[in-house]
This record gives C-alpha cells, structure tokens and sequence, in this order.
C-alpha cells in the first residue's frame, strides 16, 4: 500500500473531491512508498572443532529512505458547475487553466489559489485549450470549428482563426512557439502560424473513427493523434506525411502522453492498462497497470519520470517510471464518476486533477523527507 495520511482537516474546511470511506478526511492526506519489510534471516557461526553450534537471528528492520517522496494534497480550488474536462499548467507552472463540460474556462493563480478569469469563448462550447510556450496567450478550439486565441489573465480575444467545419478536439503549439495545430474529430489538422494566424498546411488523417487527442513531440518534429480506431498516428508536421501508427489492441486510444527523454509514448486502454512504445521500434515495450475500467485522462511529467492517469471510474493513478514502482492512487473514485482531467507542472513538482465531487480541481504537491 502507498497511503499515508497527514494532517487531518477541521470538518468545515473538507473538500467534496474524492470519494472517501467511512470518516477519512480529504485535506492534508499525503501518500508516499511505504518502506520495504525485510524478512527475518538466521545467521549461523559454526567453530571448527565445536561440538555445539550457535545460532543468532538477525533482523533487518524497516527503514526509509531520508529522501523519500511523498505528494501532499495544498489545495481545492472550485468554480466549475459541469465535469472539468480538461487541465493544463502555464509553462513557467504558476497558472493553471480548466475547462469543463459546459465550455467555462477558468484561469487560476497557483499559488494564491485565486480566479483570475473565468469566460466563455462567445457562448461556443470549447473542446480544447493549451498554452502558448511563453505563457502568454491561451488557445481554444469550440464545437463550431472555430479557434480563438486569448489573452488569459484578461479574458480578452486577441485573435480568431477559420477554417474548420466540425468540433476541434485538439490544439498544440510546437516547443518553439511558432507553430499552432489544430484537429478536429472528423479527422481534419491545420498548422497554423502562430504569430500571424494564417494557415500553413492542411490534411485529413487516415483514422478511420473520430480524434480524441494530439500533442508535437518534445522536439517539434513529431505531431501525433490518437482516435478511437485504437491508434495513435504519427506525422510530420512540415509536410503532413504519415510516418508510423501505433495500434494498441484494447479499444479506442482516449489519451497519450509523449515521455521526455525517453523517444517513447504512453497510450491509455479501455481494458485499464497503459502500453509504453518505443517510437525507433514502434512496439509496446511495456505494459503497467491501473485497473479494471476505461483510462480517459493521461499525462508524463516534464523529467520523464512520472505518469498520471485518471479513469472511468473516479480515481487518479501515479506512476515513477524510472524504478517501475508500483502505482500510488491518489483519488479512489466510484464508478460512473469519470475522472479525465489530468496534468502536471513543467517542474514535475506538482500535479492538478478535476474531479466530479462538486467539480472541483485539486492541487498536490510533492515533498521529500
């Protein structure tokens, strides 16, 4: 087991986010890697010549280590009125951004845990959002096809880009900044200067059902789209060529995630599992698991090192990549109370999550003892 309560909350500062059991408290809880018991291991000194033998037992007894890493929750931040369905940090992780299922977007202060703005883009239910790499600006993507790009803190419009006809499911910048992809669920990615708002190039995807998810590659030379056909397709960006496709084998790919210094990428499975792929092979080197139901939400810390996935069934599951150590649930959910809104800080010291308790984000942070 992984979980360690913290510091127990007065009753009138508890937060509705994650389902609990019995009297537990949600504020304060921190989860951390129990330490390993040793086995106890008899050790036996026999003298030449001596008749008799001496047996002592030795114990190995538990310790942990003086750096070991625990997540402590710092924050609940509400506002929402629908189910958050998507959370992203701003690069320099001092902002974070959330949509929900009504199309709201709020924009928060991370660490006054204050509303900085709060819009609608025109009352058009917006399916996308992410961050300029400068933190400067906000794009969106609506059910009608249109994109806008925001400044945040004022909920002002700055510009507006055309062109598609159907739902955008999803909008990246390229790592340079210089560079805005747009896709739609129909299958449809423009590349858009990002400065100026003209259209750079456009092509329909082979997928044969609807895009779920995009995201470049760390460094810009990949764009990648995952669909419910149960692939995740790989393209250039310059000339909209397809390169390789990944094809997982238990339905649709809701969420993928690129990991950082590793040239690999993590799908989420309907079946609960995640496959890591090797992108020189292009074949799952490896296979961690969650749980029993559909995984919606995904996200890779900055360093590499961490995976986050929320499911269908409420909860949040955490990985370290580098040890391959066991999953720590940081949110137990119920079923039918789908958890898909996931993301971590650019420093990988932090994470947030939306969750359906009251639709409320929450905010944890990882410390070392």
């Amino acid at each position: 087991m992984f979980r360690q309560r913290g510091l127990q909350a007065n009753p009138s500062q508890q937060s509705a986010g994650c389902d609990r059991k019995g009297d537990e408290t949600d504020w304060g809880e921190t989860y951390a890697s129990e330490p390993r018991k040793g086995k106890a291991r008899p050790v036996i000194f026999i003298g030449v010549g001596v008749a008799c033998f001496l047996f002592c037992w030795a114990f190995f007894w538990p310790r942990e280590s003086p750096d070991a890493v625990r997540w402590q929750k710092v924050a609940v931040l509400t506002g929402h009125l629908s189910p958050i369905q998507t959370v992203v940090f701003s690069p320099d992780g001092l902002r974070l951004a959330s949509r929900d299922h009504e199309g709201r977007l709020l924009i928060w202060d991370w660490q006054t845990r204050r509303q900085l703005a709060d819009f609608h883009a025109d009352d058009e239910r917006i399916l996308s959002l992410a961050f300029s790499p400068d933190g400067k600006t906000v794009v969106t993507g609506s059910a009608a096809g249109i994109v806008k790009i925001w400044d945040p803190t004022r909920a002002k419009e700055i510009r507006t880009l055309v062109g598609h006809n159907s739902g955008v499911v999803g909008v990246a910048f390229s790592p340079d900044g210089s560079l805005l992809t747009t896709a739609t669920s129909n299958g449809f990615v423009k590349i858009w200067d990002a400065f100026t708002g003209k259209e750079r190039s456009s092509w329909k995807t082979t997928h044969r059902l609807d895009i779920t998810s995009m995201a470049f590659s760390p460094d810009g030379k990949t764009l990648a789209t995952g669909s419910l056909d149960r692939s995740v397709k790989l393209w250039d960006p310059a000339t909209g060529s397809e390169r390789s496709a990944l094809e997982q084998t238990s339905g649709g790919v809701y969420a993928f995630a690129f990991i950082h210094g590793h040239n690999s990428l993590a799908t989420a499975g309907a079946d609960g599992t995640i496959n890591i792929w090797d992108l020189d092979s292009h074949q799952a080197t490896q296979t961690l698991e969650a749980t029993d139901t559909l995984l919606l939400g995904l996200a890779a810390s900055a360093d590499g090192r961490k995976l986050m996935a929320g499911s269908m069934d409420g909860s949040v599951y955490l990985w370290d990549l580098d040890s391959h150590q066991e999953r720590i649930t940081l949110c137990e959910g119920r079923k039918g109370r789908w958890l898909k809104a996931v993301a971590f800080a650019p420093n990988a010291d932090r994470l947030a999550f939306g969750t359906n308790a009251n639709y409320s984000l929450e905010g944890w942070e990882m410390t070392t003892q």
